[in-house]
C-alpha cells in the first residue's frame, strides 16, 4: 500500500506572467516550513485536489484551493492581479515503482472533473514524450469504470477496496475519500481528529472501522458477511 510523493507542481496564469512553486519531495521526511499565508496549506489541498480527493474534506463539490489559484493574487510588489487560469500536478509513485504524473485543472475552460495522467515522470524529467490519457472525477462511476481515476488510482496503488453495505442502498465500494483521511493528518488538530475527517455522509455503515479494517488488512467485515450467509442458509435449510 505504498504511495510516495515525488514532486508538486502548482501554476496560476495572470494577467502579468505567470506564478507558482514546484516542490521537490524526498524518499524519507519532508518538512514544508514557511510563514502564515505563504502556501503550505496550498501545497496540500493541491495535492489533494491534483487526485481528486477534495470530497474527503466536504460534500459540496468546491475547489479547496485559495484565491491565488482561483481568481486573483497579490504580488510582493503589492499589487492585485487576476488569475486567468491555473493548474496543479503531481508525480506518485507506487509499491513497484511506477511513476506517474495527474494535472488538474483549477481554473480554466476545460471541465475540472477531468484529470490528465502523464505514464511517466512528466515533472522530473521534463521534455520526456509520455503516453497520456484523460480520467474523471466526482462523477458517479469514478470509482468502478475504467475510465474512472480512482478505479484507476486503486489499481496503481494495488489496493483491492472491499464493497460495505449502506444505510440506504446495497453495497457499494469502500471509496477511497474514506481511506485517505487515515494518512492525512490536519495540523491544527493533529491524529485526535481523525476519525472526525472520515466523511460519513456517503451513507456508509460504520464508515470509520471499515476504513481501519482495510487499512489494517484486517477480514471482520469478510468474517461477518460469511456469518451473515451461514445464518441465511441455515434459515432457508
Amino acid at each position: 500500500m505504498t504511495l510516495l510523493f515525488r514532486r508538486l507542481r502548482l501554476r496560476a496564469v495572470a494577467t502579468d506572467g505567470v506564478y507558482g512553486a514546484d516542490v521537490p519531495f524526498g524518499r524519507g521526511l519532508t518538512v514544508l516550513w514557511a510563514d502564515n499565508t505563504k502556501g503550505k496549506s496550498t501545497c496540500m489541498q493541491g495535492m489533494l485536489y491534483a487526485l481528486g480527493l477534495e470530497r474527503m474534506l466536504s460534500p459540496r463539490r468546491e475547489i479547496p484551493l485559495p484565491h491565488a489559484m482561483t481568481s486573483y493574487l497579490d504580488t510582493d510588489d503589492d499589487r492585485r492581479v487576476d488569475v486567468l487560469e491555473s493548474n496543479v500536478s503531481l508525480e506518485i509513485e507506487n509499491g513497484q515503482g511506477q511513476v506517474i504524473t495527474v494535472t488538474r485543472a483549477v481554473k480554466a475552460s476545460t471541465d475540472t472533473r477531468l484529470i490528465t495522467v502523464d505514464f511517466g515522470p512528466a515533472l522530473s524529467e521534463e521534455g520526456t514524450s509520455l503516453k497520456r490519457q484523460n480520467f474523471f472525477v466526482l462523477d458517479p462511476g469514478a470509482a468502478q469504470r475504467e475510465d474512472g481515476f480512482h478505479h484507476f488510482l486503486e489499481g496503481f496503488l494495488g489496493w483491492q477496496l472491499p464493497n460495505v453495505r449502506r444505510y440506504d442502498a446495497p453495497e457499494t465500494k469502500l471509496y477511497l475519500e474514506t481511506v485517505f483521511p487515515l494518512f492525512w493528518v490536519e495540523q491544527k488538530f493533529g491524529w485526535s481528529a481523525i476519525p472526525a475527517a472520515i466523511p460519513t455522509y456517503m451513507r456508509i455503515r460504520e464508515v470509520h472501522k471499515r476504513a481501519v479494517e482495510f487499512v489494517m488488512d484486517l477480514d471482520v467485515y469478510k468474517l461477518e458477511m460469511c456469518k451473515r450467509l451461514a445464518d441465511r442458509l441455515r434459515i432457508w435449510a
